[in-house]
């Protein structure tokens, strides 16, 4: 506006790229056309703080002066001039919400607000009832609708941040309404995850709804999930071995549903090892998350190996005594079983262990168990290990009923009889097969032979 001397040597410098000295020559004195100007000439420098502080001047206290130099004479407004202003500013795109903190009359911010706030809490809250229908998909869907409403709402939410304090009822309204959406996002991603690998991806969103929400309530709700996923992800692999420790653990799964044999146990240590050959390579020997795995499954094992041998020991108290054919029959199943478990026991040598358990449980439960073999005549030669043994290896253990474990004076008279029996039966055998006779029937004669003299044959040894 140029409708005074004044205007005319402003506008005279600024011609001349003067304008600080255009800008002096308007503040001398207040009047529509300097305060239009100075309003103009801030704006275009970006300077909002003074580019407000002219227009709260001009359109609230030179508004109708304003009309008539513009309009004519003797026009009024239906709409004050400061709210078409504003609302020119807000249809034009204009960030009015990082102009209002330079407002200074209560009417314009509260204008303002309701014109830029209320839309963008429609707009959050919006994005909060589409995470909410997106959540009743699968979990990866649950974990994507998480994951889009953190990026749809981000900026609005600091929009609306920067518009009203942390202490506003409706900012924290809407962000707590922001976070524990988010927060059940996760929730539901995890929840609906098989096993625990979906942990770290929903700890992503738990942090972040932690992060915005601003109400006790809201917090305490965040924290205690937080603290909760924390707990489990402490117990996680690491990524690099994760999907061999999911073998590990599948294993171990189907291996809890089976009988307590010795064959299983077998199965578990031969299907779990190649596994745990990889995760060993990864982190090394001494890694405390790979110990623990490798004791388990060494623990699980040792447990069936120790819960045949037993029940094999075991007698049945409603049993009619033995007589010697059963007790020779007995001690076979006996010999038998020992045998596996010493073979399953050299495989579990191969496997590295946490001390602790080694030393307290399976070094204990190992020596009963050679002792027994000794007893009973099995073989308990070592075998090549098939995975290298560290130095110092750390390992684990349980203990069996010692009390079952069968006399050696016993043991000894029936090993006594099975000599007896296998060297005659030969001698018979070999006789009736030079005359034509079926040489096994030899082994039939031998052992009527052996139980009628049982008696004497043990007396005499």
């Amino acid at each position: 506006m140029k409708v005074s001397a004044l205007d005319t040597m402003a506008f005279n410098h600024l011609q001349q790229g003067n304008t600080d000295m255009a800008e002096a020559i308007w503040k001398k004195k207040n009047t529509v056309s300097s305060l239009q100007n100075r309003f103009v000439l801030s704006a275009h420098k970006q300077n909002w703080a003074e580019a407000v502080a002219c227009a709260e001047e001009l359109y609230s206290n030179h508004a109708d002066d304003f009309v008539s130099q513009v309009a004519g004479e003797g026009m009024t407004m239906d709409i004050p001039l400061w709210k078409m202003l504003l609302d020119s500013l807000v249809d034009a795109g204009v960030d009015m919400l990082s102009l209002v903190d330079s407002f200074t009359l209560q009417e314009w911010r509260d204008y303002v607000e309701g014109k830029t706030v209320t839309p963008l809490i429609e707009l959050l809250s919006q994005a909060v009832e589409t995470a909410k229908s997106a959540r009743k998909g699968t979990p990866e869907e649950c974990y994507q609708a998480g994951k889009k409403l953190i990026t749809e709402t981000r900026e609005p939410l600091q929009k609306l941040a920067n518009a009203l304090t942390n202490s506003d009822l409706r900012y924290q309204t809407i962000a707590d309404k922001i976070g524990l959406a988010i927060l059940q996002c996760g929730i539901d991603y995890y929840n609906g995850s098989p096993g625990t690998s979906a942990a770290r991806p929903a700890m992503e969103l738990q942090r972040y709804a932690l992060q915005i929400v601003k109400g006790k309530m809201a917090k305490d709700r965040c924290q205690e999930n937080v603290d909760i996923l924390q707990k489990i992800i402490n117990e996680l692999p690491p990524e690099v071995v994760q999907k061999d420790s999911d073998a590990v653990q599948e294993a171990l799964r189907l291996f809890c549903t089976q009988p307590d044999k010795i064959c299983y146990a077998k199965t578990l240590l031969e299907t779990a090892r190649p596994h745990l050959q990889a995760i060993r390579s990864k982190l090394g020997a001494t890694n405390a998350f790979y110990l623990k795995l490798s004791t388990r499954v060494v623990g699980n094992a040792l447990h069936n190996v120790i819960e045949e041998v037993n029940a094999v020991q075991k007698d049945d108290p409603l049993e009619r005594p033995l007589n010697r054919t059963n007790q020779i029959l007995k001690l076979l199943a006996v010999q038998n079983v020992i045998e596996k478990a010493w073979e399953v026991t050299l495989i579990m040598d191969t496997f590295d262990m946490e001390q602790g358990f080694k030393r307290q449980r399976y070094d204990a439960n190992r020596s009963i168990l050679k002792n027994l073999c000794e007893q009973l005549g099995v073989n308990t030669g070592t075998r090549a290990a098939s995975i290298p043994q560290r130095k110092n290896a750390p390992q684990l253990s349980v203990q069996p009923d010692t009390n079952k474990l069968p006399q050696k004076k016993e043991n000894n008279g029936c090993l006594i009889l099975i000599l007896c029996w296998l060297l005659l039966g030969c001698v018979i055998g070999a006789m009736l097969h030079m005359c034509g006779k079926v040489f096994g029937i030899g082994f039939v004669i031998s052992a009527f032979i052996v139980l009628v003299f049982q008696d004497s044959i043990i007396e005499n040894t």
